[in-house]
């Protein structure tokens, strides 16, 4: 089982962790105020989540925005090449542009996904 932990299964968890209307009744005889201080807290919780969730919405479109404009140039500096009679120099470029772009992509997904192990947990283990 994966220790990492969807967008969902944090609001689940969330929700879950308020008491039940009994309990929160109870709360609030013992101390007034209680329950209303328990729904703001989790109010702030998940805006803090929805927060987080659209800054990183934001940090991927521009890295695939960024990603873009680089493959851009790199077509460009190989189309210099190849219009300055070099068609293997601009080949080599615009190959290996290509394929280190696909490798940070593959390699960016594979690790937000937990599936590269974590130098943190290698370091608690020693």
């Amino acid at each position: 089982m994966s220790d990492v932990t969807t967008p969902a299964q944090q609001r689940n968890a969330a929700w879950a962790a308020m008491p039940t209307p009994g309990k929160l009744e109870a709360y609030e005889r013992a101390a007034p105020g209680t329950a209303e201080r328990m729904l703001a807290l989790l109010e702030a919780q998940q805006l803090h989540t929805q927060r987080i969730e659209l800054d990183a919405l934001r940090i991927r479109r521009l890295g695939h925005l960024l990603a873009f404009l680089s493959v851009l140039v790199l077509a460009g500096v190989a189309s210099y090449f190849v219009n300055r009679g070099a068609p293997t120099q601009g080949a080599a470029v615009i190959v290996t542009g290509a394929v280190a772009v696909t490798g940070i992509f593959v390699t960016g997904r594979v690790a937000s996904r937990g599936a590269l192990p974590d130098d943190s947990k290698k370091a608690d283990r020693r």
